[in-house]
């Protein structure tokens, strides 16, 4: 695999070491909550209420609200960076799924995900970095004649807040979605094979094959990781913050959900991990969100 630039958001503490388990007495993620619920797309009206489908796909409108991110200490598979914080967001629209290669390959003219691009066309590309994710919006959001979200210039980049080009979401905005209203330690379950791929396979699977969570995502929890728009910061704010986005400074970009190689307590909701930006890893993709329309 390709495994360039991989770094832990903070300090990490060993699998043996874990902290007292949130829920029950055992680890969750082994107890099942019922069978999956499988997804299967349909045809979408240009606009229907609180979904819309377009050229990037099936979007959700997620509300605007408060919630509190991070994690309190009882909770099974902590790390020491997800300090308990209020955030309060204005509302976005955020794809139902992670990128297929499929609409990777149709916006770009290639498909990245080198030894699992045979996986087809609705599994999610891999193998993106950051930038490359950028640029990916872009073109996405010229190809249906919006401006672009992000100006590039080499590796300086500069994101237009006000734009209703397609983005990534925000590291905060990921976090409250993936949440979906409920109260999980994954997105959809406090069972993670319920609601994603992790650690049991080999190599990204089909999208939306798993429970969705409260907001009808899918695969926030496992599958391939999801860049985000902020740098780390290994201390989150202590106070309370409205539509927050990260450090000013930095080297490190955070990706969020974990991925099928990585372990069971990387892919809770308030797990966090950074990469390098120009990290190419077999596991590494993104979902697109967007600003409602000025």
């Amino acid at each position: 695999m390709l495994w360039m630039g991989l770094l832990s958001c903070g300090n990490v503490q060993p699998i043996d070491g874990d902290p007292p388990i949130r829920k029950g007495g055992h680890p969750p993620p082994y107890e099942h909550a019922g069978p999956p619920v499988w997804v299967t797309p349909e045809p979408i009206d240009p606009v229907q209420g609180d979904i819309w489908s377009s050229a990037a796909g099936t979007l959700v409108w997620i509300p605007d609200g408060t919630f509190t991110m991070g994690s309190p200490r009882s909770e099974w598979g902590r790390y020491p960076d997800e300090q308990l914080h209020d955030v309060t967001l204005s509302g976005f629209w955020m794809a139902r799924t992670e990128v297929t290669q499929g609409l990777w390959t149709e916006v770009m003219g290639e498909n990245p995900s080198g030894q699992f691009a045979d996986c087809g066309d609705q599994c999610p590309v891999s193998a993106v970095n950051w930038f490359m994710a950028l640029e990916f919006l872009n073109q996405l959001s010229e190809r249906e004649g919006l401006p672009p979200a992000y100006q590039m210039d080499g590796e300086t980049v500069t994101w237009d807040r006000t734009s209703p080009g397609y983005r990534l979401p925000t590291e905060a905005e990921w976090e409250y979605a993936a949440h979906g209203g409920e109260d999980y330690l994954y997105a959809g379950s406090d069972a993670e094979l319920d609601v994603g791929w992790v650690r049991i396979v080999w190599g990204p699977r089909v999208v939306c094959r798993k429970r969705i969570n409260g907001f009808g995502l899918c695969d926030m929890s496992g599958n391939v990781w999801e860049w985000v728009w902020d740098r780390y910061d290994r201390q989150y704010p202590t106070n309370a913050v409205v539509n927050p986005t990260g450090p000013e400074t930095g080297d490190l970009r955070c990706v969020r959900g974990a991925s099928w190689y990585t372990r069971l307590r990387r892919a809770r909701i308030a797990a966090r991990w950074a990469m390098l930006p120009d990290t190419r890893n077999d596991d590494l993709a993104l979902r697109i969100a967007k600003n409602r329309r000025p």
